[in-house]
Formats: C-alpha cells, sequence, structure tokens
C-alpha cells in the first residue's frame, strides 16, 4: 500500500523529519512526503532544507513543496481558498501518484491550517491526524539558532541535498533529534461509511427533493455544516460543499 505524509509547515521544519522517521519504521509504503508552506520567506527555506533533510536519509522518498497562493488565514475568503488547495493537494496525491493511506502532520503551520484540516480530514478519506510535542523544546530551540546562518543558505539553493550533505553534521541533530524527548500524538480519524460519503455528494450536486430518498434529518444535517442548502424544490452545494465535494472519493 502506498501511503503519503501532508504536512502544513511554519518555522519548525523539524517537525516533518521527526513523524517521517517515526513512521516509516512501520510503513515502508511510505514514499511521498508533501510540505505545504505559506509564502514567508523563512517558511520556504524551511521548505528547502526539508528537502536535503529528507533524500539524505531517504532517497526513496518523493517530495512535493505544494506553496500556497495566499499568506495568512485572516477571513473566510482566504480559509476556504487556503481548503481548496489542500483538497486539491489530497486529490492530485491519490490520483496521479495512487496513493491509498494519508497521514497528516499538523504539528507546523498556522493553528487554524491544523484546525480547518483535520476537521476535514475523515470526509476527505484520511487515515491519521499526528501533532508532536517536544519535551525539551528549549535546547531544540538553542540548536536551532546554532545553525541559523547555515539554515539561511537554503534559501537560494539549488541543490538543498548537496548542501545538506555539506553541513550534514551540524544539521542532523537538529532535524532528527534525540526521540526520547518526542511524544507523538496520533488521533483517529472519524470516518464516513461509503453510502454517506454517496448521499452527501448528490446533495451538494444538486438533487430534487421529491424524487430522491435522502431523509430530511440529513439533508438538515449537511446544511447545519454549511455544505450545502435547501429550498422546497432542489438542494444546491454551498461555496464550501463544492470544495469538500472535489475530494470525495
Amino acid at each position: 500500500m502506498r501511503s503519503c505524509l501532508l504536512c502544513t509547515l511554519g518555522t519548525s521544519p523539524m517537525v516533518v523529519t521527526e513523524l517521517l522517521r517515526y513512521l516509516r519504521r512501520t510503513d515502508n509504503g511510505l514514499h511521498d512526503v508533501v510540505i505545504i508552506p505559506t509564502k514567508s520567506e523563512n517558511v520556504l527555506t524551511g521548505a528547502n532544507l526539508l528537502v536535503g533533510a529528507i533524500r539524505s536519509e531517504y532517497p526513496d522518498v518523493r517530495v512535493h513543496i505544494k506553496k500556497l497562493s495566499m499568506g495568512d488565514i485572516n477571513g473566510e475568503e482566504s480559509l476556504l481558498d487556503y481548503l481548496s488547495e489542500f483538497v486539491d493537494i489530497v486529490v492530485e496525491e491519490r490520483e496521479r501518484y495512487s496513493v491509498e493511506k494519508i497521514y497528516l502532520n499538523v504539528s507546523g503551520g498556522r493553528k487554524i491550517q491544523a484546525i480547518i484540516s483535520t476537521l476535514y480530514a475523515g470526509i476527505l478519506g484520511m487515515d491519521e491526524v499526528y501533532d508532536i510535542i517536544d519535551k525539551n523544546i528549549e535546547n531544540v530551540n538553542v540548536n536551532f539558532e546554532k545553525v541559523k546562518d547555515i539554515f539561511q543558505k537554503f534559501r537560494d539553493t539549488d541543490d538543498p541535498v548537496g548542501l545538506y550533505a555539506k553541513h550534514k553534521k551540524e544539521l542532523h541533530r537538529v532535524m532528527y533529534p534525540d526521540e526520547h524527548n518526542l511524544v507523538f500524538l496520533k488521533s483517529y480519524v472519524i470516518k464516513f461509511p461509503r453510502d454517506e460519503i454517496l448521499k452527501l455528494k448528490r446533495a451538494i450536486e444538486g438533487i430534487s427533493i421529491e424524487d430522491e430518498d435522502i431523509e430530511d434529518y440529513r439533508l438538515k444535517a449537511y446544511r447545519s455544516s454549511g455544505l450545502i442548502t435547501f429550498d422546497r424544490k432542489r438542494t444546491y452545494g454551498t461555496e464550501l460543499g463544492k470544495i469538500i465535494l472535489k475530494g470525495l472519493a
């Protein structure tokens, strides 16, 4: 079974390599890591560093950097934009790379990214959500500060793998720290039965209420979730609903 790891990224890139190392011990099918940075220069620099760090230790892993088109999420429009791009990434992993199992790492990125990604993880068919707690975070910050000058070299490099190899001695303890201080918190994703997904798809696409057999209480639940509206005759997908529809397998 081919797996992938989706990671929203903030200013602590090591949360990606920490979880990858942890998961690869039990899942040899994990060959794709998707890094989702914002447009922040420091975050993008960390993404380049991750390419070098991951390819150095796991040459069989494909690293995808999917830079978001927006900056911070600061309103409903940017929230929907983020969710739309996130859904597109999930769909691409399934359709282009034949991924069957998806891990979601919410240790990095903005809090709202973690919330919205986790909220729709089940309905989008993801399998496990992880957060990482470092019990010795002060020491991590000190070590990261020590390699700050090296870190900045990844801002414009065309060869992150070669650059990481050149500075591996200094960087490795930061990107792959002692696991004794790490706690990996796994949240099981609430799964939706296939027939429920099919009913939701039909409701978002639009159905005649008189001619279809979707129960009234389901339609009200979908409406309360912000995915549809309806009148006496038919249902209508909302903007949110149409975004989620793209990711319903």
